[in-house]
């Protein structure tokens, strides 16, 4: 950077990275005088785009490099982000920790806490199905709870992933239909895994 940002243009960064909005340039949060503007620009922060009959702010790869290295700045007394950018962070930082599985005590826990590792999707099948099981193995459980216990993955993304499962020989993993077409609820239906022309409706998992 060739000069130092002020608390508006810092602001309105910071706004723009954890909303993730791309705001006309006449509706940003707090309003940024052309100039402040346009040093922006030229530092390569951020830049324009023509949509409709307005002029949008997008931010650059460069200002995403530029938060990371200002996370920890001592920050202006006056530089307070308005409530919509914190809200935004916020809602960023849950979404890594579920898909994660970090939690607090990790994240917040200390300086020198080392964060696990990022759990592979095969890997939080089998925690979410020892834990809707009630910690144990090879017992049915409901392929439409555990699409519940991880709301996170798409439809698409775990089904695909069940199918790989039951037929890798790393994981005792197999898929069944109901037997009884009874005990088949409304959102089974909808979270059944298609094999073959196949409805399946429940997983068993080993140890």
């Amino acid at each position: 950077m060739e000069f130092n940002l002020n608390v508006t243009q810092k602001h309105v960064l910071f706004s723009l990275l954890f909303t993730g909005e791309e705001p006309a340039m006449s509706k940003t949060t707090p309003p940024m005088p052309p100039k402040r503007r346009k040093e922006l620009v030229d530092a390569g922060l951020i830049q324009l785009e023509k949509r409709g009959r307005a002029q949008h702010i997008v931010l650059t790869e460069k200002a995403w490099a530029w938060a990371f290295e200002a996370l920890d700045q001592e920050v202006s007394g006056r530089l307070k982000l308005n409530a919509g950018a914190l809200e935004g962070l916020l809602r960023r930082l849950k979404s890594y920790m579920v898909k994660n599985g970090v939690g607090f005590a990790e994240l917040l826990g200390s300086d020198q806490a080392v964060l696990p590792e990022t759990k592979s999707l095969e890997d939080r099948v089998r925690s979410a199905y020892h834990e809707i099981a009630g910690f144990e193995w090879n017992v049915r459980v409901r392929i439409a709870d555990l699409r519940g216990s991880l709301s996170d993955v798409t439809h698409d993304e775990l089904s695909a992933v069940l199918r790989r499962m039951q037929l890798s020989d790393d994981w005792d993993l197999v898929l069944y239909p109901y037997d009884d077409p009874r005990e088949i609820r409304p959102g089974d239906s909808a979270a059944a895994v298609e094999i073959a022309g196949q409805e399946n409706h429940i997983i068993y998992l080993g140890e």
